[in-house]
């Protein structure tokens, strides 16, 4: 019995003999770690420790042909060019009367056809030579681009000026937008997202075109004729209104050449066009209810905010600040409290808009049970 009680502990001494031997071996980092706890948190972030970043300023040229300014910026990475074509008119500039037709405006130039061919056969030609185009809008302005092959850009530009100031504005294509935008009115009030912010809008700006929404009477066939479009056309799409970009495989000496003939199609402006209206944001405080029997609560909240677009520090704080609040993703705060520690909602997130010439907004949304909406705006 003793020399089985010997034999034990003679082993139990040389296991613990193997792990002093081993933790002694073991390198100086490793002991360090053992011995240090690990940061964690503000700690941290506040250790880590980068290389200095090192960032060329690509060089940005502006130049002026046959009165038009261009922006260029060369680019031999691939052989690909875009250029950007900036027409201040958008539905903001314009009355009631001419809001539908202004924001179709893009898209009949996309699907309208040209004078010199139907709908169809822009598809075709598009698709052939895999040019990409793009017509938008927004509140002052009217925008396209191309973005194509080198090899195909003398073509692309004959096609895209052709869509661009010899629109068709073809009556069929009319119709089929004016259609879809009347099922989209009816079909608002099934949206709950929608219709809260189209809601709040009205609210805070009132009779103003940020306040507006399409209604049946703004789509009347005599406010979307092909010549209303026309007379619109003639106001936006013309050489007072635009700036172009131009960014590629193309060199400085060539823009002349490749630009000329595109400019010199750009018509002349109709008229000037008015500066677009202040809001009178309304300053008042108030709770609005729109009751609706959904197993989900939208909830939307915003205030007016005095931070503009601009070069100013407060400006680039307040973008940063919005992404740490609430428009950082699963990073933000808003979320972070939301839906991770009280668990209300899948999602939450922050606006901050910033307008040049106007007050703008910041705010909160999110989405959850109705029985959960007052701890949720509380959180």
């Amino acid at each position: 019995m003793r020399n089985c009680q010997d034999s034990s502990t003679t082993a139990s001494l040389l296991i613990l003999a193997h792990l002093l031997a081993a933790i002694l071996i073991l390198p100086t980092s490793s002991l360090a770690q053992i011995a240090q706890p690990t940061n964690t948190g503000r700690s941290a972030i506040e250790s880590l420790s980068f290389k200095k970043l090192e960032f060329e300023q690509p060089e940005v040229y502006q130049v002026n042909i046959d009165g038009v300014d261009v922006v260029y910026l060369e680019d031999r990475s691939l052989p690909l060019v875009t250029i950007h074509a900036y027409f201040r008119g958008g539905y903001g500039l314009f009355d009631r009367a001419s809001y539908a037709a202004a924001l179709g405006l893009p898209a009949l130039l996309r699907y309208g056809g040209t004078e010199s061919r139907p709908a169809s056969e822009v598809d075709k030609e598009i698709a052939h030579h895999a040019h990409q185009l793009s017509f938008g809008s927004a509140g002052g302005s009217v925008t396209s681009s191309i973005n194509t092959l080198t090899e195909h850009l003398s073509t692309g530009l004959v096609l895209w000026g052709d869509m661009l100031f010899e629109p068709a504005f073809d009556q069929v294509e009319i119709e089929a937008w004016r259609t879809r935008q009347l099922e989209g009115v009816v079909r608002r009030l099934d949206d709950p997202a929608r219709l809260a912010y189209s809601e709040l809008n009205r609210l805070l700006f009132g009779d103003h075109p940020i306040g507006w929404e399409m209604r049946p009477d703004d789509l009347a066939p005599e406010r979307l004729s092909a010549d209303v479009f026309r007379q619109l056309h003639k106001k936006v799409i013309c050489r007072d209104n635009i700036v172009m970009g131009i960014t590629g495989d193309i060199g400085q000496k060539d823009l002349d050449q490749v630009l000329e003939h595109f400019i010199k199609r750009i018509p002349r402006c109709a008229m000037s066009l008015p500066e677009p209206p202040v809001p009178d944001i309304r300053q008042a405080q108030g709770v609005f209810l729109i009751e609706k029997n959904l197993d989900q609560s939208v909830i939307v909240m915003a205030h007016p905010s005095d931070v503009r677009l601009s070069d100013e520090p407060e400006y680039f704080a307040a973008m940063m600040g919005n992404a740490i609040l609430g428009g950082g993703g699963f990073s933000s705060r808003l979320l972070n409290r939301v839906r991770t520690e009280e668990g209300y909602s899948y999602s939450a997130a922050s606006l901050w808009t910033t307008p040049r010439n106007h007050q703008g907004l910041v705010g909160a949304t999110t989405r959850t049970r109705p029985s959960n909406a007052a701890p949720a705006i509380e959180a």
